[in-house]
């Protein structure tokens, strides 16, 4: 068993066994779920660090690998760059995009606490994501809130949000099917019931983005699964499920009313000079923020400068009235978010958390079938956040940057782990490549 592990004691391992199993269900079911969650798991990690140096008799033993590092410094760079922008404005360091960005950096103590011991997590985190969808569809049957005719969600989260992770959710049970072993019968159940639940959950929300997102996700897995497999047996299959997606698009009334919506108000932005459809409002607002940051890119215009320059644009005519009150509220773009309010610092920033955590674990694809399992999962998350987040600002709410980073430290910690490094789960030793 390693050192580190020795010094965490009983508790703090179940407690964090516990978090890693529930955090999913939490984040979907429970306000301040994915908060808690993530905060927890930060706790538990600074005093497994803090004990493991006053314990520790090889530093260079323990120093992280070239891995780890790139994960922790891309999810600490956007802290630091908004908290040096905002310096430079001479504002305020306690804002909202700030807050969102201290999320990502309690990951890093997550990774490097747990990077040598993070196989132990992986027969809780196996019926985690599985647990998560499920929850989703109960809180849709059970406690649905209408935000707006026809569009349903959580009493706490937004319809775009709640969708998304549906989603996510859904197609994260489907991809831990037989990670680490074989799974029984009812533990296949679960797991394809928790696919089925996500995406059933994510329709009634009638948000398109998480949806468009989804075939990026195809286009990952095409990519990255069935190695081995006939170069046309993979695509067939691929194509296929790409081919039903847009088929249930055109046919599911609740699919094809809401894009059908999309293309009609497309054309009447373009043609018919309708500037406040939905999607109009949107390409009015990066308009207005495209041309914000020619004016200032270096810092921009320091947190909340945009909302505060919304009334600026609409005297000017780039914004209408509709679509200026919408800035106030929303970018509907996170690049374009952190680009104009933090300049290129914050735009390199919001790229890094999703370019350098999906390239590192990218080399992570190749090793032992759990870890390499672990680091699919990992960019899956990567991959829909970083698609959608054309369309919405994702991190606008701290929950959804609490459960980006819980998400992915915990994936990278298994991801990372050495191969040989497990503990000893109820169910015994988490088998490694060639095992069991």
């Amino acid at each position: 068993m390693p050192a580190g592990v020795e010094t965490v004691g009983s508790l703090i391992r179940r407690i964090l066994q516990i978090v890693v199993l529930l955090f999913p269900a939490l984040t979907v079911a429970v306000r301040g779920g994915a908060n808690g969650s993530l905060m927890l798991a930060a706790a538990l990690a600074l005093l497994v660090l803090v004990r493991e140096r006053r314990t520790a008799t090889d530093g260079a033993a323990r120093a992280a690998d070239d891995a780890v590092r790139t994960y922790a410094l891309a999810m600490a760079a956007p802290v630091f760059a908004l908290v040096a922008v905002q310096s430079l404005h001479g504002a305020s360091w306690l804002v909202g995009p700030v807050a969102s960005a201290a999320r990502f950096l309690l990951a890093v103590p997550v990774v490097l606490a747990f990077r040598r011991s993070g196989r132990s997590l992986v027969p809780w985190a196996d019926a985690s994501f599985a647990l998560g969808a499920l929850a989703a569809g109960a809180v849709m049957l059970l406690d649905p809130r209408e935000w707006s005719a026809g569009r349903w969600a959580s009493t706490f989260l937004d319809p775009i949000g709640f969708g998304g992770l549906a989603l996510l959710l859904g197609v994260l049970s489907l991809l831990s099917l037989d990670w680490y072993r074989r799974d029984p019968l009812p533990m296949r159940v679960l797991k394809i019931g928790g696919f089925a639940s996500g995406f059933l959950a994510a329709v009634p929300t009638g948000a398109r983005g998480p949806w468009l997102a989804l075939l990026a996700v195809i286009a990952l897995l095409a990519s990255t699964t069935l190695r081995g497999r006939p170069v046309a047996l993979r695509v067939a299959i691929w194509a296929a499920l790409t081919v039903a997606l847009l088929a249930a698009f055109a046919t599911i009334d609740s699919f094809r009313g809401r894009f059908d919506l999309m293309a009609t108000d497309l054309g009447s932005f373009f043609l018919g000079g309708e500037r406040d459809t939905s999607p109009g409002i949107r390409l009015q607002i990066w308009r207005a923020a495209l041309l914000a940051f020619a004016e200032q890119p270096l810092i921009g215009l320091g947190a909340g400068g945009f909302a505060a320059a919304a009334e600026g644009y609409a005297k000017l005519g780039v914004l209408s009235p509709l679509a200026a009150q919408a800035a106030r509220a929303e970018m509907h773009n996170s690049y374009l978010a952190f680009a104009v309010d933090f300049g290129v610092p914050g735009l390199l920033a919001i790229v890094a958390v999703f370019v350098v955590p999906a390239a590192a674990l990218a080399r992570r694809l190749r090793t032992d079938a759990v870890g390499g399992r672990a680091a699919l999962m990992g960019i899956v998350v990567i991959v829909m956040y970083a698609s959608c987040a054309v369309t919405a600002d994702v991190f606008a709410l701290k929950m959804m940057a609490a459960f980006y980073a819980a998400a992915t430290a915990f994936m990278a910690a298994i991801a990372f782990a050495d191969a040989d490094g497990c503990w000893r789960s109820p169910a015994g030793p988490v088998p490694t490549a060639g095992q069991g």
